[in-house]
């Protein structure tokens, strides 16, 4: 089963550099932060001339750009966004054909969590900064006998083209990084890397099983490099093939004076990466807008009273929102109290007609309640969410053994599917690696799959 918790500008001209960063982040997440940014900006405008139009915005800091056929928002670092800009940007993206968009900070911001949230935005993964001091006499190079590695020319287009099963080497992501990796420019700043096989099929040419990208950009005075985009075909993951393609990208970086080279790493990439030297400098949040809530935003009234239930202030809630079905980000309006730990708009949701939930009681402090809710059938086993989840599933995904417990023991039903994954309380309990309520589970049925 997939795990249940999933797992990434400027009016018309881009920036002459990155954005301003805060020295009170460490400067591996500075550099990174402002390479990643610019990166985010070129990607945009694309390899043209660089007074490009309509690809990509900025104000007070706040990025948003156009990647390809989805977009993305940056906040700046070192401060935060109004809420007037968030809604301009967002407004920008949805004109400019923005897609899913996703929304990046550099470190944690439980500031801007209720300001997207009530944007109808879903918190989304956790990225991982990594940082490596370049140079260093001992780069790792442990290239498969049958992959060559090489610096990706214009003669490659073709083949990157028909490229459709290596991740970040979709056409529309792996040609306009080869149009930037091959423009004349002085200093070069972009490198596309391919990983390929050496026994040409008949008639065709050497199939391509892996891509990366090198990035250089001056910060604070010095040349630091972000590695993007570096994937390896599935067949061919755990060969070394990523572990060679980062080497190569860090002699290429070395060669070009980089002081060092970050990247984000996702929780599959961070052992390869570790192999190759990296250590982790801090971890980052994101957010997710799909498509359809970017095209058909909340009005004014519907974010405003979501900011209010989320930040407790009940006496300018109208009674109305006690019975509203969703709120923008697809929650309850009690899930969403809940979710920003809200007690007095729970009690107050509660006081006026809501439906009691179990998860969002308990997590506002409200046991009486809950327990009282466990009682009934129709909320015990209840399917709430953008993944219809029981109270049972959401127990084991906050960890809470004495939630789980309690609702075993008042007759959750075990053998319910949540409707994205599939998969029933005792297989999210394994998925998330939660031994002992998987034992839990088990113990209080013989088949609790099915």
């Amino acid at each position: 089963m997939p795990h249940p918790l999933g797992a990434s500008p400027f009016h018309g001209r881009p920036s002459p550099g990155p954005q301003s960063t805060s020295p009170r982040e460490p400067f591996a997440v500075r550099a990174m932060y402002a390479n990643q940014t610019r990166w985010l900006i070129r990607l945009a405008v694309g390899a043209g001339s660089p007074s490009a139009t309509g690809r990509a915005w900025e104000d007070g800091g706040l990025v948003a750009a156009r990647t390809g056929s989805t977009g993305v928002l940056v906040t700046p670092l070192g401060g935060d966004p109004t809420p007037g800009q968030i809604d301009a940007g967002l407004a920008w993206l949805a004109l400019n054909g923005g897609g899913d968009v996703l929304i990046w900070s550099a470190v944690p911001n439980p500031s801007l969590d209720l300001v997207f949230a009530s944007r109808g935005c879903q918190e989304s993964f956790v990225p991982c900064w990594m940082w490596r001091t370049l140079p260093m006499d001992a780069l790792p190079r442990p290239v498969p006998r049958d992959i060559a590695i090489s610096i990706a020319t214009e003669g490659d287009r073709a083949e990157l083209a028909g490229v459709r099963d290596v991740p970040y080497a979709t056409p529309d992501l792996s040609l306009p990084i080869l149009s930037l990796a091959t423009r004349e420019e002085t200093p070069r700043s972009v490198w596309l890397v391919i990983a390929r096989q050496r026994h040409r099929p008949p008639n065709r040419p050497a199939p391509i099983v892996g891509v990366g990208t090198l990035h250089l950009l001056d910060v604070e005075g010095k040349t630091i490099a972000g590695l993007y985009n570096l994937g390896v075909r599935p067949d061919q993951q755990g060969r070394g093939i990523g572990t060679a393609l980062t080497a190569a990208l860090c002699r290429i970086a070395t060669a070009h004076g980089a002081a060092g080279i970050a990247l984000n790493a996702t929780p599959a990439g961070e052992p390869v990466y570790r192999g190759a030297g990296f250590v982790e400098t801090g971890r980052g949040q994101t957010w997710f807008l799909p498509q359809e809530r970017l095209r058909s935003r909340p009005d004014p009234d519907t974010v405003r009273g979501a900011e209010v239930l989320g930040s407790g202030m009940t006496s300018d809630l109208p009674a109305s929102l006690a019975g509203t079905d969703r709120m923008p980000n697809g929650d309850t309006p009690l899930a969403f109290a809940a979710r920003f730990r809200q007690r007095r708009s729970a009690v107050w949701l509660m006081a006026n007609g809501a439906r009691p939930e179990i998860p969002a009681l308990w997590r506002v402090g409200l046991r009486a309640e809950a327990l009282a809710a466990m009682q009934d059938p129709r909320y015990l086993n209840a399917q709430d969410g953008p993944e219809g989840t029981t109270p049972l599933h959401e127990a084991i995904r906050d960890d809470d053994v004495e939630l789980a417990r309690l609702l075993v023991g008042a007759g959750a039903d075990l053998s319910i599917q949540d409707r994205q994954y599939r998969s029933t309380p005792l297989g999210w309990a394994r998925a998330l690696h939660r031994p002992h309520l998987s034992t839990l589970i088990e113990a209080a049925s013989p088949d609790p799959e099915g």
